[in-house]
């Protein structure tokens, strides 16, 4: 609940500078864009079965190089996301703005390459002329490739407000690397122990959490040397990380 409280309080700083019901548009196809963080969308089998969140989730899992064990989909229910995480956002938004704008939950499969949800939601806008994007935590990348494939893509955003995104990297994401320690995402009658063990054999074949991983950047942005993370000084990331038991073959720079 802090945290969704603090996702308010910044999302309604951000508004107070992009004024989007007296933004100028030229046409009524509009959309404002919840882009979610990772594991806040929801997943299922193509046959129906929810497996994030569920028991079902160690149905996620991934093969080495990266792809889905299981056929699986993203899909949206209640415009909420998993874990209802986003549904104070949506319901915010809707009351305020729809019907002039489309309130629209962008929904991604968050283990893949982030550049894939980036085409997914060009796809999606495709129908758009102006949109506004909402994007929180990693969403904030999948924004910034939608951005950066083509001018058009630019042209008709008019916004984009990042909330929380690690757009050099972020420390945190090694911890749960290297232990799977993520247990505020803890699906219900889940063993903890066994569930963090399964994060962390996810997390060592998914493109999505190398992409969260510090970047060069990172270090000469933050000035921060080194990172420590389970008694281990990241005094030279970029030679340490692919060398980690789980970054063997696997590292994405």
């Amino acid at each position: 609940m802090r945290k969704i409280m603090c996702f308010m309080l910044c999302l309604s700083l951000m508004f107070g500078v992009v004024d989007i019901a007296n933004a100028s548009s030229t046409t009524s196809s509009k959309a404002i864009v919840i882009i979610p963080g990772i594991m806040g969308s929801s997943l299922r089998t193509t046959s129906g079965t929810t497996v994030w969140v569920s028991t079902n989730y160690t149905m996620l899992g991934l093969s080495e190089n990266g792809t889905s064990i299981y056929s699986l989909e993203s899909f949206d229910s209640d415009h909420y996301g998993a874990f209802d995480i986003y549904s104070t956002l949506y319901t915010a938004l809707y009351s305020t703005y729809h019907p002039e704008y489309d309130i629209i939950f962008f929904d991604y499969d968050f283990r893949l390459n982030n550049a894939s949800a980036a085409t997914k939601l060009a796809t999606e806008l495709s129908g758009y002329n102006e949109v506004f994007l909402i994007a929180h935590s990693m969403g904030g990348l999948v924004a910034s490739k939608y951005l950066a494939n083509s001018a058009a893509n630019r042209a008709k955003t008019k916004a984009f407000i990042s909330i929380g995104t690690p757009f050099v990297g972020s420390a945190k994401c090694i911890n749960v690397m290297d232990n799977g320690t993520l247990l505020e995402f803890l699906p219900e009658n889940a063993n903890p122990f066994a569930y963090k063990t399964f994060v962390k054999n996810l997390c060592s074949c998914s493109y999505a959490a190398y992409q969260l991983l510090p970047t060069n950047k990172y270090y000469t942005t933050t000035g921060i040397y080194p990172i420590k993370v389970g008694g281990t000084n990241y005094s030279n990331p970029m030679a340490q990380l692919p060398n980690a038991n789980w970054g063997k073959k696997r590292m994405v720079v």
